[in-house]
């Protein structure tokens, strides 16, 4: 976090980058700003730590008008007056579009590396609710709106469920700032589900995906070759050769990491180059909201891929694994389409991407791998997460009767 005296001709020297960041003030302390990835600017004061306010956006108000302001805010808040709550008084009770604007939206992206992505899921899914403030806000809404997904089938209990979480976080928070008085969503019951699905793959079907995998990267390689061949008939610029051992596009080797280290989907996106240590053969996932950080041992098929990859891609100089084609700054934010594809070609039925992550599960435990070490690999935080994989570990269930002998 950089600290500099903030002037009219520091904020045209700003730019932005691809997560928001913090210019402190040198003058002030507490008085900030925060620069967004869309280039928007505001002036921020932090009155307290993990409790900062809006003053103003930056080109409504000169800095030294908003140095001013902030100090006003920080000295207030120390005399026993909580902003927020004269914010209110001044205002009143913010709708959820303008809570997300001018409040909830920045701190969540500050706090949570799932942010952007928890404010995409309230937009794309409560979109109805935008326009209304944040008291009114009726648990039937969000009883009307799951009871649709479940009648047309758009979604199963357990992702719905996962849906809402986001809008009950943001309004968690409304009430821990003070903004409303009372959680609006309390009375709203959580849907039961079955949370013990366990789907792995047998070797037929690991065979099936897979040829259609490599029929999938010879296509596209015949493709190219094709392509070049007629632009150089006609002088035009050849595209990228690929090499007998390249992979074709990020696909595959997606696929292989995913099968030989279990890593959720959030976290092979947003792998970064610098975790993946080539030397010690091992990968750091990141902590994420809800999910410890770990180091990955890499298995040899694991390495190989990831190895050959990050070769293929050093030119693009990103920070990430598995950069956007279109946008190397930044990482690939869905596979749906290939994955789909994919599925669809190799006829493999009842098969969802995370069921790769229950496949490295599933076989560690079917070969005697013991439920805790599942458990670290897998990253959760209590062993119970992973005892649905116990069944299918006879010789862990046998010991345990066994005890009875005698």
């Amino acid at each position: 976090m950089t600290a500099v005296f903030i002037s009219a001709s520091l904020i045209n020297k700003l730019k932005p980058k691809e997560k928001e960041y913090d210019v402190r003030d040198t003058a002030i302390d507490g008085f900030l700003i925060r620069v967004h990835p869309s280039g928007r600017m505001s002036y921020v004061a932090q009155y307290a730590r993990g409790r900062r306010i809006n003053v103003a956006k930056v080109g409504e108000i000169k800095p030294d008008t908003a140095r001013t302001k902030a100090n006003e805010i920080i000295l207030a808040y120390k005399k026993g007056i909580d902003p927020r709550e004269a914010k209110l008084k001044s205002k009143g009770i913010p709708t959820l579009q303008a809570f997300l604007d001018n409040d909830y939206g920045s701190w969540v992206k500050a706090h949570n590396i799932s942010g952007d992505e928890d404010i995409k899921t309230i937009h794309r899914h409560f979109g109805y609710l935008l326009n209304k403030k944040l008291n009114q806000i009726e648990v039937r809404d969000l009883e009307k709106w799951r009871a649709k997904k479940l009648e047309t089938k758009a979604m199963k209990a357990n992702t719905i469920n996962r849906t809402i979480t986001p809008l009950r976080s943001m309004i968690s928070k409304a009430v821990e700032w003070g903004i409303i008085d009372e959680h609006v969503l309390k009375s709203l019951k959580i849907l039961k589900c079955d949370d013990t699905r366990v789907r792995y793959l047998s070797e037929i079907e690991v065979k099936q995906l897979f040829d259609v995998l490599y029929t999938r990267e010879a296509k596209i390689k015949k493709q190219r070759a094709s392509a070049n061949e007629w632009r150089k008939k006609r002088g035009k610029p050849l595209y990228p050769e690929l090499k007998k051992n390249d992979f074709t596009d990020h696909f595959l080797p997606m696929m292989i990491v995913t099968l030989n280290t279990g890593v959720r989907r959030s976290e092979l996106l947003r792998l970064k180059r610098q975790h993946v240590n080539l030397e010690k053969n091992t990968l750091f996932v990141e902590k994420s909201k809800n999910y410890m950080a770990r180091y990955m041992p890499l298995n040899k098929t694991a390495l190989k891929a990831i190895k050959q990859w990050l070769k293929q891609t050093e030119h693009l100089n990103s920070l990430y694994v598995f950069p956007s084609p279109l946008k190397p700054e930044k990482h690939i934010v869905s596979i749906k389409t290939v994955w789909n594809n994919v599925r669809e070609a190799s006829k493999i039925k009842d098969l969802r991407w995370h069921d790769l992550r229950h496949d490295f599960a599933s076989k560690l435990v079917m070969k005697e791998v013991s439920l805790y070490t599942v458990q670290k690999l897998l990253g959760h935080k209590k062993i119970g997460q992973t005892m649905k994989y116990a069944h299918l570990a006879p010789s862990y269930m046998a010991e345990s009767v066994g005890r009875l002998d005698g």
